[in-house]
């Protein structure tokens, strides 16, 4: 950015001057977070500020590759990642984010079903399923009404 004066001796008579102000401090220090996990997506959550020449870009890191400018990656392969940021300031000075570990969501095992208790009218049956992120998973159902053919 150039700042121009001009300095007068009030008779309307004077020089101009002109000076250069180059920015050279990154943006504001920013943290990140991941949202929206799925088999082969995620979203990166975080921002910040630049109080010189304004922000200009955020660019998206996951184990090393540039992923772009979208916040919304996609295309990774199941297991744990590791993501960053680099936030631009219209000067080309980046800050990076700190450093997380994302691990997107693995193929759920085979579902297995149970039956947990029976009387003469009910039966309580337990189906189960076990992913790669949250652990197993279960639900169970009661069977209220039973007919039996022969």
């Amino acid at each position: 950015n150039t700042v121009n004066a001009r300095l007068t001796d009030g008779t309307n008579y004077g020089d101009y001057a002109s000076i250069t102000i180059t920015d050279t401090t990154p943006p504001n220090s920013f943290s990140i977070s991941a949202s929206g996990v799925g088999s082969s997506y995620f979203t990166i959550n975080g921002s910040t500020t630049d109080g010189q020449s304004g922000m200009n870009r955020y660019e998206y890191y996951v184990d090393g590759s540039n992923k772009g400018t979208s916040n919304y990656i996609t295309g990774v392969s199941a297991g744990t990642h590791s993501v960053y940021v680099r936030a631009y300031d219209n000067a080309g000075n980046y800050r990076q984010s700190n450093t997380i570990s994302v691990t997107t969501n693995v193929s759920p095992s085979t579902p297995s079903i149970s039956l947990n208790s029976r009387t003469t009218t009910s039966l309580q049956i337990r189906a189960m399923a076990t992913d790669g992120n949250d652990g197993q998973r279960h639900q169970d159902y009661q069977i209220i009404h039973i007919i039996i053919t022969m």
